[in-house]
C-alpha cells in the first residue's frame, strides 16, 4: 500500500513539474518579438511587410535594383527571373524594398523572360531594389501562411 503511494506521489509530481514547465514555456513565447509585422498599406490590397534584422538575415534576403534593358527600349525594365513570384491566379509580382527592413508587394506585368531575366512592360521605376532571394518567403508572410493566426 506504501509503494502504491510512493508511486502515485511521484506521478503527480512529475505531472505538475511537466505542467509548470510548458506554462513557463508558453509565457516565455509570449515574450518574444515577431520576427515579421504585417501592416495594411491604406487605400491599396497590398501589405507593407517590416522585419526583424534577425529574420532578413536567417532568410537569406538579397536585392538588385530594376534595370534597364541592353539596348534600352522605352517604356521596358528588366528585374532577375529570380524576383518573380506568381499568385494563384497566375498573376505576377515582385517585392520591392522602399526602406531597410521593409517589403512590399509590387504587381508587374511581364512582357517576355530571357534566359534569367524578367523583361517588364509594366512594374516598379527603373533603381526601385527588388528581392531576388527570399521573395517566395515573403510571400508567405504577407499571405498569413505559417503564422500563429
Amino acid at each position: 500500500m506504501q509503494r502504491k503511494r510512493g508511486v502515485a506521489l511521484a506521478l503527480l509530481v512529475t505531472m505538475a513539474l511537466s505542467l509548470a514547465a510548458c506554462a513557463k514555456t508558453s509565457h516565455e513565447e509570449e515574450a518574444v518579438a515577431e520576427p515579421a509585422k504585417v501592416e495594411k498599406i491604406q487605400g491599396t490590397d497590398l501589405n507593407k511587410l517590416t522585419l526583424e534584422k534577425e529574420a532578413v538575415d536567417r532568410l537569406g534576403i538579397a536585392t538588385v535594383s530594376v534595370d534597364n534593358l541592353k539596348p534600352p527600349v522605352a517604356g521596358q525594365t528588366v528585374v532577375p527571373y529570380s524576383a518573380l513570384i506568381y499568385d494563384a491566379n497566375g498573376q505576377a509580382s515582385v517585392y520591392t524594398n522602399p526602406a531597410p527592413l521593409e517589403y512590399v508587394r509590387a504587381p508587374v506585368s511581364v512582357a517576355i523572360v530571357i534566359g534569367d531575366n524578367a523583361v517588364l512592360s509594366q512594374g516598379p521605376a527603373l533603381g526601385t531594389p527588388v528581392v531576388t532571394v527570399g521573395a517566395a518567403e515573403l510571400f508567405g508572410i504577407d499571405a498569413g501562411i505559417g503564422g500563429n493566426e
